[in-house]
């Protein structure tokens, strides 16, 4: 009984691979025409998992596309990129974890990054000290979401006022991020 099984077995995957890679018929050449034929390790997806995440400024930042050949180091400055961008727009927590590369029967390979956005974190102090703390005004407040670029934009409007009443003025960024509270507390050293 046992060596009918195996010659069973052996007719199997000799009748399998004899039409997987037999001569071409009517029959298999429509099915061949009708499949997209993948070059190997193109890139023929990227997908970005987690919840609520905003795709298109994320999807703004890859250099992996679809088409191109897998590239690990392109795969690299992708997850770099997108947690940066996360963190210019408040997300100073978000964790995008290395690509998950899977490949289908014809080598095209299909990329994922999981991406835990975080919270938004918020200005929670807001603070100008030296000279200049009585004679210009900060926009932001606290509650404000703390944007890099609404910070740095804060912090190019304070040197300007300075520098309108009292010549050259130098301002000093210093921030403090407390991940529990999801909160940032930014001071503006005036000198």
């Amino acid at each position: 009984m046992r060596s009918y099984v195996v010659v069973t077995a052996v007719v199997v995957v000799a009748a399998w691979a004899m039409v997987r890679h037999g001569p071409t018929t009517t029959a298999n050449a429509e099915a061949a025409v009708n499949r997209p034929v993948a070059r190997l390790q193109e890139v023929r997806s990227v997908s970005l998992d987690g919840r609520r995440l905003l795709q298109a400024q994320l999807r703004g930042v890859l250099e992996t596309r679809p088409g191109q050949q897998l590239d690990s180091d392109r795969l690299v400055r992708d997850r770099d990129a997108m947690e940066r961008a996360l963190a210019d727009l408040g997300y100073l927590a978000a964790r995008v974890e290395p690509a998950v590369v899977t490949f289908d029967t014809a080598g095209a390979a299909y990329v994922t990054f999981e991406i835990d956005q975080g919270a938004m974190f918020h200005l929670r102090n807001v603070t100008v000290t030296g000279p200049g703390k009585d004679v210009t005004v900060v926009t932001l407040g606290a509650g404000d979401d703390a944007l890099r670029s609404r910070i740095e934009r804060a912090r190019q409007g304070l040197i300007a006022g300075l520098a309108r009443r009292r010549g050259a003025a130098q301002v000093e960024l210093s921030v403090h991020t407390d991940l529990a509270a999801a909160a940032v507390d930014v001071t503006f050293a005036t000198r």
